[in-house]
């Protein structure tokens, strides 16, 4: 009986405990979001390490104090330029660095060497790089830059295959020098466009109880014929179309999301069979706008990525008539069709690049739309092929 009685002490204070520590750390999320702090350090010019918070500035990058706190609750210790050599928080450091017969808080973009540094003020926007203990300014100019960066970073293969990518920009410079840090493969997140075209099996549904109405001329008793599709077979036939994207990337997850729009045209013929002698056809151009998020895995050189997002498409009807097969005769006819509609799309592929900049991508692709009256519903499953350029 002690033993159990000791198993539920041990169990509630567990739970206590538990409960306890939760209860601080929304207390600490509470102070922090009033007080704009993160968890952080910083590191005295005698060397002294300390843990604490870092109360974040809104001119954080131009910044002539940091503001610390000990602990969450504790008052604010300001330290000036020229007490601290550097601090930091979430992965951002800041160091103090000679400018122009001053000092000032650089931002220090990547953990090895050589170290790049970014340095805004309410002028200027520059980067340096580090090299035998000095800054070096980067060149702004696009090409000039690439060529220093080909220079520096020569003695890894990839890193001058992506200098080719470089601008003179916060984002674009860290990712090359964070993967140059390790000779890595992963790939650099950068805006593109290219083409695309592709192939697949296209579905139209509508109400079984719509009609589809001809004047039938050649009868012995002319006039309207009218049949209900319920009364019709359809067969799905293959679907060719072509493309242009484009792919921004996002500050979001490192890059790896993008915004993925793409205009598309696809002409598409329906047949609906009628018994065994006549057969409705109608012919129809969709002009597409896909409003797309990619998700992308940024870790080898091939990249695997994720399609996901909106579609409105603008149809236009052409020639649409009924053939009757046994007296060899075509009669026009109007579908009604809605001019619009509208869905979700989702797919997946992989982007093979065969340069620094162009790549090969292919995907499989669905896609559901309706209209107003969801008359008619469309559904595609495509295989797409591009070219990024």
């Amino acid at each position: 009986m002690k033993n159990v009685n000791l198993a539920l002490i041990l169990i509630f204070s567990l739970f206590y405990l538990s409960s306890k520590s939760q209860d601080d750390n929304a207390v600490i999320k509470e102070y922090k979001d009033a007080l704009n702090a993160e968890k952080g350090y910083i590191i005295t010019q005698n060397g002294e390490y300390k843990q604490g918070y870092i109360i974040l500035s809104k001119d954080l990058n131009n910044s002539e104090y940091v503001d610390f706190l000990k602990f969450i609750k504790a008052a604010p210790e300001r330290y000036t330029k020229n007490d601290i050599k550097e601090y930091g928080f979430n992965e951002v450091v800041y160091v103090t660095t000679p400018y122009k017969d001053d000092i000032v808080f650089m931002r220090r973009m990547n953990q090895n060497e050589p170290y790049v540094y970014y340095y805004k003020s309410r002028e200027v926007t520059e980067f340096y790089v580090k090299k035998d203990g000095e800054l070096l300014l980067l060149p702004p100019e696009k090409s000039e830059l690439r060529v220093f960066l080909s220079e520096e970073l020569k003695n890894c293969d990839i890193s001058i295959q992506n200098s080719k990518l470089a601008i003179y920009n916060k984002q674009r410079l860290n990712f090359i020098f964070e993967r140059h840090s390790n000779c890595d493969v992963k790939r650099i997140p950068f805006f593109n466009y290219g083409i695309y075209i592709g192939a697949g099996i296209n579905n139209l549904k509508l109400d079984p109880s719509r009609v589809f109405a001809y004047y039938d001329y050649d009868s012995p008793k002319p006039g309207i014929v009218a049949s209900q599709v319920g009364n019709l077979d359809y067969t799905p036939k293959t679907a060719i179309f072509a493309g242009f994207f484009a792919d921004i990337p996002l500050t979001v997850n490192g890059g790896k999301l993008s915004f993925h729009p793409e205009l598309e045209f696809r002409r598409k013929s329906y047949q609906f069979t009628k018994s065994i002698n006549g057969e409705f056809e109608f012919n129809i151009s969709y002009y597409t706008a896909n409003i797309f998020a990619r998700y992308k895995s940024l870790d080898k050189k091939h990249v695997a990525f994720i399609d996901f997002g909106f579609i409105y498409s603008i149809l236009d009807v052409g020639n649409s008539f009924y053939s009757n097969t046994t007296s060899n005769t075509k009669y026009n006819f109007d579908p009604k069709l809605n001019s619009s509609i509208y869905g979700l799309g989702l797919g997946a592929g992989m982007s093979f690049p065969f340069s620094v900049r162009n790549s090969v991508d292919v995907s499989l692709r669905y896609s559901y739309l309706i209209s107003q009256s969801k008359m008619p519903t469309v559904s595609n499953l495509d295989l797409v092929v591009g070219i990024a350029f």
